[in-house]
């Protein structure tokens, strides 16, 4: 469960089953900085529990992961604006340092599922896994917009996944799709920031986030 902004949230995510905390450092209505991510860390009781959304090609002034991994501890790491630049000696450094990357692919078409083989060459490392998200106009992530899941399903079939990291599924999902979604794609994980959120974005909705865990679970 991606986008928290409260501690009180994080924790009652924990509650109903989340797996990991994902915390926006780079852009977005989601976005917090490292002082207001603390407390988040401190209710959750372990920095081991959350996930840090960060760029691959951070702007001067933007939070790094070499900021979150020493002053919070997180050593998992989403990563966006691929391909790697200014970041590639800190994702090397903080590999060796037992920190896991996640890079972000956003899916518009067919066509770049089929490229993804050549799309994780490109990143420039192994990554513990890949995330898959539609490519919106409206931002990197917790827009509620999805993509085609069945291209996924397909591509499986055809044997272009195989030999590939992991796959963890973003995009549009929420309670009432989630099942579906992972029934047809079978991704070794799924992420949510906006179906889990009554309106405010980085405010999320107990009995959302309990439905949403029961609905994977159905899966």
């Amino acid at each position: 469960m991606c986008g928290f902004r409260r501690p009180a949230d994080a924790v009652a995510a924990v509650a109903a089953g989340a797996d990991a905390i994902g915390l926006n450092f780079f852009a977005g209505p989601r976005q917090l900085s490292l002082a207001a991510a603390a407390p988040v860390i401190e209710a959750l009781g372990s920095p081991r529990q959350a996930v840090a959304l960060v760029s691959a090609a951070p702007k001067t002034g933007e939070t790094t992961m070499r900021q979150v991994f020493e002053m919070l501890g997180i050593t998992t790491f989403q990563l966006y604006n691929l391909p790697l630049q200014t970041a590639a000696a800190d994702v090397e450094a903080l590999v060796k340092q037992g920190c896991l990357f996640w890079p972000v692919i956003r899916l518009a078409n067919r066509g770049q599922v089929a490229a993804l083989r050549q799309t994780v060459a490109a990143v420039g490392f192994s990554p513990a896994a890949i995330l898959l998200d539609s490519l919106s106009a409206a931002g990197h992530g917790g827009t509620g917009e999805s993509f085609n899941w069945h291209w996924i399903a397909e591509a499986r079939r055809n044997g272009e996944l195989t030999g590939l990291p992991p796959i963890i599924l973003a995009g549009g999902l929420s309670a009432g799709n989630v099942a579906a979604a992972v029934a047809t794609a079978r991704p070794w994980g799924v992420d949510v920031a906006s179906g889990i959120e009554a309106a405010i974005p980085g405010e999320k909705d107990v009995a959302a986030m309990q439905a949403f865990v029961a609905a994977v679970g159905q899966a």
